[in-house]
């Protein structure tokens, strides 16, 4: 979220609007790995918590960002269709997040 804030100092809005999703991309891929990483073997379905891990950073993010944007600029900057996206982004990214902590730490799955 810091990374998107710096970046809105950098950028047009409309430009930031198309970055948002690789960065959060990258922000549910390290929440479903470091997930792994403090629990290790603590979690009976690791992949499958990666993902809602991830599945909550996307749906916090994407209130987190229309509440500043609310607040900063007088509109949301993203609309309902935003928030399939990210959900569908947390989704994914923190599931491969997760695989690449099971092969990293070579986890009983």
């Amino acid at each position: 979220m810091l990374l998107v804030v710096f970046f809105s100092v950098l950028m047009r809005v409309e430009t930031l609007v198309t970055v948002v999703p690789g960065i959060m991309a990258f922000n549910a891929a390290m929440v479903g790995y470091g997930l792994l990483d403090q629990l290790r073997d603590g979690l009976p379905r690791p992949r499958l918590s990666g993902a809602a891990a991830g599945l909550a950073t996307g749906v916090l993010s994407y209130a987190a960002l229309n509440l500043l944007s609310l607040y900063g600029l007088g509109f949301m900057v993203f609309g309902l269709l935003y928030l399939l996206i990210f959900a569908g982004v947390g989704i994914a990214f923190g599931f491969l997040g997760a695989i690449l902590a099971v092969k990293y730490f070579k986890l009983k799955v």
